[in-house]
């Protein structure tokens, strides 16, 4: 008796994952055959079974930068990279029972009809890892005041502080992504033009 490999498999992955975490590992997932169907709750992605390396995927930030609403869905960005993706015969993947707490735009097509083109030069690609850097310095803020918020509760009640370390953790590890950002940015920046 053989056991055939299930059609579809849903993924759990940990608890915060960050978009070029997510561009890393949908890609490797499309290698090994398994393209991705559908994401919800920012981290369970659903995949069904493909030929290896059959599809390729992309991934692009459409978060905002600025103002109250730092790190939320820009739904005017999607919406244009959305257009873009599809009429380059992309399939955009659905994501999330919350719209507005995805990060960025996940599409898939088809590997014989060549990369997915999400940034037409290199200044748009800075200008994309420029915004997630931003929203990871904003993500990290919050989580640094959340951990102050509770250590100074904590003080005051007499509480474990095992939540601020939890809270620390979290903005420790947006920080870095923030910083790997930071050195993607520096590799592009000496093939930039500047026109001045």
């Amino acid at each position: 008796m053989t056991v055939r490999p299930p059609t579809t498999v849903t993924q759990w992955k940990r608890a915060r994952i960050t978009l070029g975490e997510v561009d890393r590992y949908l890609s490797r997932r499309c290698a090994e055959g398994w393209v991705p169907v559908s994401v919800t709750f920012g981290n369970m992605f659903s995949f069904a079974r493909t030929e290896p390396g059959e599809y390729v995927c992309a991934t692009a930030s459409t978060v905002t930068t600025s103002g109250l609403t730092a790190g939320r869905l820009d739904r005017e960005k999607y919406s244009e990279l959305a257009a873009l993706l599809e009429a380059q015969g992309a399939v955009v993947v659905p994501q999330g029972l919350v719209r507005g707490d995805q990060e960025g735009i996940i599409a898939v097509r088809r590997a014989d009809q060549g990369p997915l083109e999400i940034h037409s030069d290199t200044g748009s690609a800075i200008d994309d890892l420029v915004a997630r850097r931003r929203h990871y310095v904003v993500r990290a803020s919050s989580y640094l005041a959340a951990a102050a918020a509770w250590l100074a509760v904590a003080a005051v009640l007499g509480w474990p502080t095992i939540v601020s370390i939890m809270w620390l953790l979290f903005a420790a590890e947006y920080g870095w992504d923030a910083v790997r950002c930071s050195a993607a940015v520096n590799r592009l920046r000496p093939d930039r033009e500047v026109f001045e």
